[in-house]
């Protein structure tokens, strides 16, 4: 983590036992319609060679981190073995799709703690 203005830094992990996928931003709407505050940033990544091939890819089970401004680390909050999609749908809620076992499903947790809400899977796609 990087302070624009100051330029004082420090890592997010400790180690690199991991590989970062990808980041994902997320905001709150400011006071003024159309402006966005930046309060977390989710990051997506592989912590351990879990299929036994010998590489941290997206075939390994993944975890969700978040981190704020401010924070010395950042926090795991979220582990799958498969993850599908995830987004931001609004100032209070943060949508995971995940694969366990067979079976997607549905988690939407609360913003800004990240506290799951709730969980539900996903219907079969029929023929």
């Amino acid at each position: 983590a990087v302070d624009g203005q100051s330029g004082a830094s420090h890592w997010l992990f400790s180690g690199y036992r991991r590989a970062v996928m990808s980041q994902e931003v997320v905001t709150k709407e400011g006071p003024e319609k159309g402006t966005a505050t930046d309060v977390a940033l989710v990051i997506r990544t592989v912590d351990a060679d879990t299929n036994g091939d010998g590489l941290l890819t997206d075939k390994d089970k993944q975890s969700l981190y978040v981190y704020r401004p401010g924070m010395m680390l950042a926090t795991k909050f979220f582990e799958a073995e498969y993850i599908v999609s995830r987004k931001q749908t609004d100032d209070a809620n943060y949508l995971v799709v995940f694969e366990r076992g067979k079976s997607a499903i549905a988690a939407t947790f609360s913003l800004p703690d990240f506290k799951l809400k709730s969980e539900r899977p996903i219907p079969e796609v029929s023929d």
